[in-house]
């Protein structure tokens, strides 16, 4: 009986076998797979700067692309208020530029400050002061919006006779939400 018993359990193990992988064969023909892909871009804003044609009578400058520029790099700034001359005594000398987002950005940015860069150089007794006009710095500049800052020089009574500096205004940006489609 021990021989037959065995021959049954080695039928029936060989049998739950072949069931097996029949059932495997079998749900594996019930499986599906889906895929999706997306292309990835990432957004930019750019901020650039102006000048006016004539500082007598500034005026924004058109929407000609040739008018505004990128100065990415402090050794080559292309945007030049030109001479500035001042002595004790005379009126501020107010000079007026303009920021703008690219309008082709696809972000929205925030002035985050404007000021004199740290390697400006300034002769004793001369100040520079540099502020938006109005004075708070521009939130939420869209592609294609200008805002306006002022550059003020004046001459203390102490200002050195023939010394010599140099001005750099530097405006910062970081950029703010996605403009909506």
């Amino acid at each position: 009986m021990d021989v037959r018993r065995a021959r049954r359990v080695k039928i029936g193990l060989a049998g739950l076998a072949v069931l097996g992988i029949g059932a495997a064969l079998t749900s594996a023909a019930w499986t599906d797979v889906v895929f999706f892909d997306a292309d990835v871009t990432t957004g930019n804003f750019n901020l650039q700067g102006a000048l006016p044609a004539s500082q007598t009578a500034p005026v924004i400058p058109g929407t000609a692309d040739a008018a505004w520029e990128e100065s990415d790099d402090i050794t080559a700034i292309t945007l030049n208020f030109g001479s500035v001359q001042v002595a004790p005594g005379d009126p501020p000398t107010v000079l007026t530029g303009y920021v703008r987002n690219d309008p082709a950005s696809t972000w929205t940015g925030d002035v985050t400050a404007i000021g004199l860069d740290p390697t400006s150089t300034l002769p004793a007794g001369i100040t520079a002061v540099v502020a938006f006009t109005p004075a708070a710095l521009p939130q939420d500049l869209a592609p294609g919006a200008t805002a306006t800052f002022t550059l003020t020089v004046t001459a203390g009574p102490t200002a050195v006779e023939g010394a010599t500096g140099r001005i750099i205004v530097r405006v910062d940006g970081v950029s703010d939400d996605p403009v909506a489609p």
